[in-house]
């Protein structure tokens, strides 16, 4: 299949990230375009022609359809490939579901905080970790008794987890206290396709 993608990012987003690694891992080219925060390009008319909402990620089929929301967009690419989606697809998209509303929230407010992105004292940054670590713990737990979220091969719902773990240390957040989240994030980073986020959403367009 000759699809010709093109993804709209940033390079600090998470979403973006897993949409990335979703291409990359799949083996899938796409041209890639810098939407710059600073000067809030993702509210422009052009982008928000793209994506209603005015966020990142978008992703563009060439003669398809134009995608947004990262987790839509994970679904949309384990369909159309056939792969991804693990040995019990409805399964892992209740890991995304999940992954989505408990975890990667406050993981990545925490971050905000810290990166003076959010406005928020130290009590906020506790609320955010206080919120997270029950989330990690299941998580963890889970991924002591396999390798994947689901089945024995990596789907969408690990790309959707792997980002949030990615960006956890700018959170506060120490995956030693949680090692088999740590075991799960170095085996990722062993898989064919994958690279850090700025290898695959850089601060720059590319063809």
């Amino acid at each position: 299949m000759s699809d010709r993608f093109t993804l709209y990012g940033t390079p600090t987003s998470g979403p973006v990230y897993k949409v990335a690694l979703a291409l990359s891992l799949l083996g899938l080219n796409y041209r890639y375009r810098f939407v710059d925060f600073s000067r809030r390009e993702q509210k422009s008319p052009d982008h928000l022609a793209l994506n209603r909402f005015g966020e990142v990620p978008v992703l563009a089929l060439e003669n398809g359809p134009t995608l947004s929301q990262s987790g839509a967009i994970l679904e949309w690419l384990a369909d159309r490939y056939g792969r991804l989606g693990g040995d019990y697809p409805l399964e892992a998209r209740q890991w995304l579901f999940w992954t989505a509303d408990r975890l990667a929230i406050p993981v990545y407010r925490a971050r905000a905080v810290r990166r003076g992105r959010l406005a928020a004292g130290p009590e906020t940054e506790t609320f955010f970790h206080n919120a997270a670590k029950p989330a990690l713990e299941l998580a963890d737990a889970h991924l002591s008794r396999q390798d994947w979220l689901v089945g024995d091969s990596v789907s969408i719902a690990d790309i959707d987890l792997y980002p949030v773990l990615y960006w956890a240390r700018e959170g506060g957040f120490d995956l030693a206290e949680w090692p088999h989240l740590a075991a799960f994030k170095a085996r990722f980073e062993i898989l064919p396709g994958w690279k850090p986020q700025p290898d695959l959403a850089p601060a720059h367009d590319r063809d």
